[in-house]
């Protein structure tokens, strides 16, 4: 299920050509967002818009790897907000919430 997007600020986004859009696989095997992303995150991100599309992901920010039955659920189809966290995305690992297949997942990120 689809949520409406809202912020509290204005979100400008970060270029794709800039590594601001990327569409990436989400595996059965714990990894961090950064490794994860072919540029890495950009440099000037702030917020960020994910949206798993295939399966739910389980994700966590203190340094242990989730697993698929441990972390916080980003859920399929579902857009997930975060604003002025860039320390979350610089210490977030993320695994596919099926342990038989990975998971699609959008990113955005914003400045």
């Amino acid at each position: 299920m689809s949520r409406p997007v809202t912020s509290s600020e204005p979100l400008t986004p970060i270029a794709a050509a800039s590594g601001g859009f990327e569409q990436i696989t989400i595996s059965s095997s714990a990894a961090t967002l950064d490794a994860s992303l072919t540029a890495g995150i950009p440099a000037e991100t702030r917020h960020a818009i994910f949206y798993p599309e295939t399966a739910d992901i389980r994700w966590r920010a203190d340094g242990t790897a989730p697993a698929v039955d441990t972390g916080i659920v980003m859920e399929k189809d579902a857009l997930h907000v975060f604003e002025n966290q860039r320390g979350i995305f610089d210490n977030m690992k993320l695994i596919s919430g099926s342990a038989s297949s990975s998971s699609v997942l959008n990113v955005h990120f914003f400045k």
